[in-house]
C-alpha cells in the first residue's frame, strides 16, 4: 500500500489531515515530516513496533539511537543535563538547524534532541500526546530525499503519510552537536559549521594584572577550572566547548615565568602553571573578550585608556580590588589564591 500524500497549503495543512497524521503515528505508522533542513521520517518513539520499522528502513541496529523532536519551548521539561554552552546552544539556534546529544538526567547515556523550525511538523509535534523521533528520509545510509515525490516513489510502500511542503528551505541536514562529559564534539557539519558552533557555545574571558605573573595567571589557572568541572572536561579541553581563558599585564616583561610562590600555592591545588608565561595588553584579544577582569582600579583605567569600547565589558574582577602578594609571604600568596578562586566563581559561564 502507498503512502498518501498530503499537500501542505501556506504550510499549514487541514486540521482534520493533521489528526489523520498523528494517528497514523499513534499506531505505529511511519510518516514523512519537513523540516527547515531536510525530510524526516517520523516515529512514534515510545513504540518499540514503530522504531523497529524506522531502523530496518534506515539500516540501523536495535540499539541505535534516534533523536527526539520536540515544538514546546521549556528547556527544563527534556529529561537532560544541561551546561552553559548547551543551553547557550539551544537557546540561540532552536527551534533552528542544530541536534544536541545531551546527556540524560536520568540514565548514562545521551540522546539527541531537536526543535525544527517548519510550523507545519511543529504543530503535529505539539498536538501529539507521545514523543517522536525523526530520521533523515532515505533509505539506508544514502542521500536524503529532497522533495515529497522522491520519498513516496522510493519509500511510500513503507510510509503511511509524505506531507508535501515542497523543498525544504535550507536543503542540507542539521549540525549535530555532542555536548557533556568531555570535550564539546561536532559530529556532523551542516548548515552551521564547527567554528560557528565553538563561537556561540563559549566565551571568552582575560584577566588583568600589572605584571603578569601572579595575580591574572592564578585567576586565568582558577577560571579554567571552574569551566573544566562545569562542562565534565579536563582543564586543557574548555577549548573545544569555544571558552578561551588569557591574562596579561599592564607592565608585563613578556615571556616572564609565573613567580615562585604562584605555582607553589596553585600546585597545592592540582593546578599546574609552569607553562605560563607573561604578556602585554593585547589589543585583539581584548576585543574579542565578552569579560575583561581587572584586579584593581588602576588596571582598568588603564583598559579603559587603552580601549574605550571596552566600558560595557570591562569590570573590577572582584568587589574590592585584589591586594597584590608581590614581596609577600606565601601565606599572602594563599589568601590571593582563595581570593581570586571565590571571585572566577561569581562570573557568568
Amino acid at each position: 500500500m502507498s503512502a498518501q500524500r498530503i499537500r501542505a497549503h501556506e504550510a499549514r495543512v487541514d486540521p482534520a489531515q493533521e489528526q489523520a497524521v498523528i494517528a497514523a503515528l499513534r499506531a505505529g505508522a511511519l510518516v514523512a515530516l519537513p523540516t527547515e533542513t531536510i525530510y524526516g521520517i517520523a516515529a512514534r518513539a515510545d513504540d518499540p513496533r514503530s522504531l523497529e520499522r524506522l531502523r530496518a528502513l534506515k539500516g540501523l541496529d536495535a540499539n541505535a539511537p534516534l533523536a527526539r523532536h520536540f515544538a514546546h519551548d521549556d528547556l527544563d521539561a527534556l529529561p537532560v543535563r544541561w551546561n552553559a554552552a548547551a543551553r547557550r546552544l539551544a537557546t540561540r539556534y532552536w527551534p533552528g538547524p542544530v541536534l544536541l546529544v545531551l546527556p540524560s538526567s536520568t540514565s548514562a547515556e545521551h540522546t539527541g534532541w531537536r526543535s525544527p523550525a517548519t510550523p507545519l511538523t511543529r504543530s503535529i509535534l505539539r498536538a501529539a500526546e507521545f514523543p517522536i523521533v525523526l530520521a533523515a528520509a532515505s533509505r539506508g545510509a544514502a542521500p536524503p530525499l529532497e522533495d515529497a515525490a522522491s520519498i513516496e516513489r522510493e519509500l511510500g510502500g513503507e510510509l503511511a503519510f509524505v506531507i508535501d511542503a515542497g523543498l525544504t528551505p535550507l536543503g542540507e541536514p542539521s549540525t549535530v552537536v555532542k555536548l557533556g562529559r568531555g570535550p564539546l564534539q561536532v559530529l556532523r557539519e551542516g548548515i552551521l559549521s564547527a567554528d560557528e558552533v565553538r563561537a556561540v557555545a563559549g566565551r571568552r574571558y582575560v584577566f588583568v594584572c600589572t605584571g603578569n605573573t601572579c595575580r591574572s595567571p592564578m585567576a586565568e589557572a582558577w577560571m579554567r577550572r571552574r569551566l573544566a568541572l562545569h562542562l565534565e572536561c579536563a582543564d586543557r579541553d574548555v577549548s573545544s566547548y569555544g571558552y578561551a581563558v588569557h591574562s596579561m599585564g599592564i607592565a608585563a616583561n613578556p615571556g616572564e615565568p609565573a613567580s615562585g610562590p604562584s605555582l607553589a600555592v596553585l600546585r597545592e591545588a592540582g593546578i599546574d602553571l609552569r607553562p605560563h608565561r607573561a604578556s602585554r595588553l593585547d589589543r585583539e584579544r581584548l576585543r574579542a573578550a565578552h569579560h575583561v577582569l581587572a584586579m584593581g582600579p588602576q588596571h582598568l583605567e588603564v583598559l579603559l585608556d587603552v580601549l574605550p569600547e571596552l566600558a560595557g565589558k570591562a569590570r573590577l574582577v572582584a568587589e574590592r580590588p585584589v591586594p597584590d602578594p608581590i614581596g609577600g609571604t606565601t601565606e599572602d600568596y594563599r589568601r590571593c589564591s582563595e581570593v581570586l578562586r571565590l571571585a572566577v566563581e561569581k562570573l557568568p559561564l
